[in-house]
């Protein structure tokens, strides 16, 4: 039997009706990197079934798994300024391994045209996310902002076209 920790994940999008999935990965999520993660508005582990349903709405969710578990989440959200990476996330034991690589490239494959530029903000030190969305194809817009609620400074990066970088 192959040990899960050595299985490569597989990632692949997320449909509405697999909500229960959603809400457990996101949970793990912020359970593990409060420091990196914002909880929705209200607390995601107060939000209903169709609550989590909505967050479907003006956005895409992709998961990494392996066999039946959830190893990683990522999530594309479309806004009137344009389209943003958002609550990447890798379970610890599987970092380092191209898992939110593979997530986020899937997002930006998936991503209509039509619907605008990618960003994504990044909270400030985090050098392993600035080297993966670097490594993407992610560029500096030079614009930052303070983010009260981690206490911390994020800047945004915009992804320069084409295809993300295998």
């Amino acid at each position: 039997m192959v040990d899960r920790e050595r299985r490569s994940p597989e990632d692949r999008l997320l449909a509405p009706d697999e909500w229960r999935r959603l809400r457990a990965a996101r949970l793990e999520a912020l359970a593990d990197a409060p420091d990196v993660l914002l909880p929705g508005r209200p607390p995601e582990s107060t939000w209903s079934e169709q609550r989590w349903r909505l967050s479907w709405r003006a956005a895409r969710w992709a998961v990494a798994e392996t066999g039946d578990e959830t190893v990683g989440l990522a999530r594309l959200s479309w806004t009137e300024t344009g389209a943003y990476i958002e609550s990447v996330w890798t379970r610890r034991d599987h970092r380092q391994r191209g898992v939110a690589s593979a997530m986020v490239r899937r997002l930006i494959t998936e991503h209509p045209a039509d619907r605008g530029e990618i960003f994504v903000w990044v909270a400030q030190p985090n050098d392993a996310a600035m080297r993966l969305y670097t490594s993407l194809g992610f560029r500096s817009t030079k614009v930052t902002q303070w983010l009260a609620a981690l206490n911390r400074v994020e800047e945004q990066l915009r992804f320069n076209g084409g295809h993300p970088r295998d």
